[in-house]
């Protein structure tokens, strides 16, 4: 049974007009489950990408890959069950091409199980 469930959102409807990845910030995610939510608001470009980053702990600087992945339009968003042992994520987003205009958000949720 969940018995605390936390959602935050990462990128709230943002503008995304570059093929670089924009990422939020750092986030802890100490909790028995954590996910990922993906969607997009508008999208002119071929594809919105997507990263998901990681950092086993508060001393290493270099990020670790956790998933990749891209979507068309759509309006169904994409959760992503984070099962590595990390202690902080981040996501990035980008388009798939220059058209614009495009906007994504991002929600990071974080539950307690017992």
């Amino acid at each position: 049974m969940i018995t605390t469930q936390y959602v935050e959102s990462l990128h709230d409807a943002v503008s995304i007009a570059t093929t670089n990845y924009t990422f939020s910030s750092w986030k802890p995610i100490k909790a028995d489950r954590v996910a990922v939510q993906i969607g997009i608001g508008t999208l002119n470009a071929s594809r919105l990408k997507y990263q998901i980053q990681g950092k086993a702990g508060d001393s290493l600087t270099r990020p670790s890959e956790i998933y990749t992945s891209s979507t068309v339009n759509t309006s169904l968003d994409e959760i992503i069950n984070i099962t590595e042992p990390v202690k902080y994520i981040r996501v990035g987003l980008a388009v798939g091409g220059l058209a614009t205009p495009n906007s994504a958000y991002s929600y990071l949720s974080k539950a307690e199980v017992r």
